[in-house]
């Protein structure tokens, strides 16, 4: 299974009573944290693909993005680091589900790795806001 596959899969799963349980604690919004490590050389591909097509396809499915940055300074100058709001766990999963099989994001996929993958590895974290946090 390849690292697409993998976080298609684990997009598209219905959550388990534990994860939902986890995110409980969440009063309105969920704050997904995602980090790309490119491959050695690739991360202006990475960025190219996410400027001139993923933004446009998200905004097309309703995928509501808040923020994207590379490290400045710190320990891995080759990740794009970002993060996604949803309204729920059931809202990432239906519009997330929707995006890994989207014809126009399959095409620009295979497309951007067609001389090899572009991205090494893939992290995400959910995130809970504390309760003094801004973020709500």
């Amino acid at each position: 299974m390849d690292l697409w596959q993998q976080n298609a899969s684990l997009a598209v799963t219905p959550a388990t009573a534990a994860t939902r349980n986890n995110l409980s604690g969440l009063m309105s919004m969920i704050y997904e944290l995602r980090v790309y490590t490119a491959m050695p050389g690739r991360l202006p591909d990475v960025l190219a693909r996410f400027r001139d097509h993923t933004v446009g396809i998200w905004n097309r499915l309703g995928i509501r993005q808040f923020g994207y940055w590379t490290t400045a300074v710190g320990p891995d100058s080759n990740a794009l680091t970002y993060m996604l709001v949803w309204e729920s766990l059931a809202d990432r999963e239906v519009k997330w589900g929707k995006f890994v099989v989207d014809p126009e994001w399959v095409e620009v996929r295979k497309a951007s790795e067609a001389a090899g993958p572009i991205v090494a590895k893939m992290d995400n974290s959910f995130l809970a806001p504390t309760s003094f946090s801004p973020a709500k």
